[in-house]
């Protein structure tokens, strides 16, 4: 009753025969003395997202099996929140289906930051295809860098995603160019806050060596706290 989450038990028949108080409060504004209906239920859906609800719901009670879907629910202060809702089919001790046990957990937030980082994802597209930008990625704990297709391309490589071990990096940097570079990168590994700019020269597709401009930062620690992933 007191879990943070919205709580529901529906019969064999469809009828819900339980909600916590999460749940009615969610929906109906009420903690207690209520008791929420599969019709009360189904008319807070949003339309763009019921069919999607009731194929995974009706599926799932008509073959007794897990189900587990998202879709948007209208708060009882009439906005949409997103919510998870998931269930297990409930089976009586005679093995006869009896109904589902359910939860639903607000993922507002979380649903709010990818469509946050699809719009992020989708403008740095744009500035790339308009200007001369790949983006690439090292990785701490393999010792690997990753680079994409445009990356490629603009060092006159086939335009395709790869990757290889960092050592291998140095064929690739202008001699001259790579004792600076090694020592802003450890630099900004043993002090993230501080920005990683690196100038140097790159051996492209013809041998010939290409002027890039290198901007990078920490986004990820391993478990001990150290940087993982640039």
């Amino acid at each position: 009753e007191n879990l943070p989450v919205m709580m529901w038990m529906s019969d064999k028949d469809h009828n819900i025969i339980y909600s916590n108080s999460r749940a009615n409060e969610f929906l109906l504004g009420i903690r207690s003395g209520s008791l929420l209906t599969a019709a009360s239920w189904k008319e807070k859906i949003h339309p763009d997202d019921y069919e999607k609800w009731h194929t995974a719901f009706f599926q799932s009670m008509k073959n007794h099996r897990k189900f587990k879907t998202e879709y948007r629910l209208r708060r009882n202060d009439g906005k949409f929140r997103w919510v998870l809702d998931f269930g297990s089919p409930l089976f009586s001790n005679a093995g006869k289906f009896s109904g589902f046990l359910g939860a639903c957990v607000d993922i507002t937030e979380r649903k709010l930051m990818e469509e946050m980082l699809t719009q992020s994802e989708q403008k740095l597209n744009m500035i790339m295809n308009s200007t001369a930008t790949g983006t690439w990625e090292i990785d701490l704990e393999k010792s690997t860098l990753s680079y994409c297709e445009r990356t490629a391309a603009l060092l006159s490589y086939p335009p395709r995603a790869g990757s290889f071990k960092i050592k291998k990096l140095a064929e690739y940097i202008h001699p001259d160019d790579l004792p600076s570079a090694r020592e802003k990168l450890v630099r900004h590994i043993r002090n993230i806050y501080q920005p990683l700019s690196i100038d140097i020269r790159i051996k492209s597709a013809d041998s010939s060596w290409h002027w890039m401009q290198a901007r990078g930062k920490v986004i990820s620690k391993n478990k001990r706290k150290r940087p993982s992933l640039i």
